[in-house]
């Protein structure tokens, strides 16, 4: 991937909304954020940029490569099918913070199905945007398969989240034909991950623009969607709206 991902403040508002939605959206997910939020530790990436020009994910971070993370005992996966969702959410990366906006649910399944609307901060034309999809996070570590909007996606193991460095496992990377992508101001991108095993599919506005090599024994069941995880990737402060989002296991 010819830009870097961002070591930079991960900011994990585990959003877990009830089925069925209340009149006042907003309430809900605050106080979800905050139920959600309050037996969980707050992930932070480790501070820095990317200044060798190279395309390694977080040079400056002092990369550690391994080929396994170290065992960490996280929550077991959900034990009914009730499918997680909710309405919409605003994925925020502000100037102050350089966070990186994200949302989910810090228990959900090893297997699953999962989708949701993006809406581009501004137009293709303006800069490049990313988004997509966070699964198997497990305290500190997560999986990430993000597309930009110029036609390029990535499936990475990012660990430290929670400490002051990050390591960085670049799992694959590949191009798509940006065609498939609404290019205007705010224009809806559909998404959806399927994950089973040790495989997986990524798709774009139905289309399926990859296939992901999964961990056989994943760390954790967590899952959601990020966006502006890439050096320069995002004008900030940028607001990426998702909406329709849902996950079900397979």
């Amino acid at each position: 991937m010819s830009k870097s991902l961002a070591l930079l403040a991960f900011v994990a508002l585990f959003t877990a909304c009830a089925a069925e939605p209340t009149p006042d959206i907003q309430a809900t997910v605050d106080a979800a954020v905050a139920r959600a939020l309050s037996p969980q530790p707050t992930a932070v990436l480790g501070s820095g940029t990317n200044d060798d020009e190279t395309d390694n994910p977080g040079a400056n971070a002092t990369p550690t490569p391994r080929a396994t993370p170290a065992p960490v005992t996280c929550v077991d996966e959900r034990n009914d099918t009730v499918p997680l969702a909710w309405i919409s959410q605003d994925l925020v990366e502000t100037e102050e913070t350089s966070g990186i906006g994200a949302g989910g649910f810090p228990q959900a399944w090893y297997s699953f199905a999962m989708e949701a609307t993006f809406n581009n901060p501004y137009g293709i034309s303006t800069k490049e945007w990313n988004f997509g999809f966070f699964f198997h996070l497990c305290g500190s570590t997560l999986d990430a398969v993000v597309l930009t909007s110029v036609g390029k996606w990535s499936h990475t193991l990012i660990d430290g989240i929670s400490d002051s460095v990050l390591t960085f496992e670049t799992i694959d990377e590949g191009t798509f034909a940006a065609s498939l992508l609404d290019p205007h101001a705010y224009g809806a991108q559909t998404l959806r991950l399927t994950v089973k095993p040790n495989t997986g599919i990524f798709y774009a506005n139905g289309t399926k623009i990859a296939d992901i090599r999964v961990s056989s024994s994943p760390r954790g069941s967590g899952l959601g969607v990020v966006t502006c995880i890439f050096v320069e990737g995002c004008i900030v402060p940028a607001t990426v709206r998702v909406t329709d989002f849902r996950a079900a296991p397979l």
